[in-house]
């Protein structure tokens, strides 16, 4: 974002001139970083409920369930994986006297993702209820693991937008970056007195709110 501003601009301080812009960047990048983690735990999420899922199916408790679709987390992702984590904070908090389900309301609640949250809430209600509660729970895990992999479809099939709007928003870049190299008379007026600076502003303002229109437009939910 600084070598942008200072393309448009050729001036040190024009980051500083532009921080608003720099500042919700940043903040883009953030919430950026924390939806690719957020993504990461759906996908071990799903894995483990299918785990879980199957342990049932074949007559484990669900505790042994659990301690099962543990190991195997350990094996897929590592035991330093996000999923792990929480599968051993939750047996904390059991260590500590919490129920089973109290645990699961705790990790959906925290983990901010509105699948672990359903999930945790019927699990606490079937464990509750009674009932055939791993043929229920079983259901549940395969329904959210099939909304999961739709979700994952979908951004497969966006994937390559993606990279091409990546590559659209550095051509306006590229173009300008060219021509003050190979023609710099030909711009120079832009970068000098306050008509030139006004230019130069609007254009920056349009490429950037293209480039927030172009990330809108890609970001899809199901």
């Amino acid at each position: 974002m600084t070598a942008v501003t200072y393309e448009f601009y050729h001036s040190f301080w024009a980051p500083l001139v532009c921080s608003p812009w720099l500042i919700w960047y940043l903040s883009e990048g953030k919430k950026k970083y924390s939806m690719k983690r957020q993504e990461l735990l759906r996908r071990q999420f799903r894995d483990m409920t299918l785990s879980l899922s199957g342990s049932l199916s074949a007559g484990f408790s669900v505790e042994n369930g659990m301690e099962e679709a543990e190991k195997e987390m350990k094996q897929l992702w590592g035991s330093s994986s996000l999923i792990c984590k929480e599968l051993s904070r939750m047996k904390n908090r059991m260590g500590l006297g919490k129920s089973l389900e109290s645990a699961w309301l705790d990790f959906g609640r925290e983990s901010g993702l509105e699948d672990v949250e359903d999930f945790a809430q019927i699990f606490a209600v079937l464990k509750k209820t009674g009932g055939d509660f791993s043929g229920n729970l079983k259901r549940t895990a395969e329904q959210i693991g099939e909304k999961i992999r739709t979700e994952q479809e979908i951004q497969t099939l966006i994937a390559s937008r993606k990279l091409e709007l990546r590559i659209m928003n550095w051509v306006p870049v590229g173009i300008l970056l060219y021509l003050n190299f190979s023609a710099p008379e030909l711009l120079g007026v832009m970068y000098e007195g306050a008509m030139g600076r006004c230019v130069m502003t609007a254009c920056l303002a349009v490429y950037l709110g293209a480039c927030a229109m172009g990330r809108r437009i890609t970001e899809i939910s199901v």
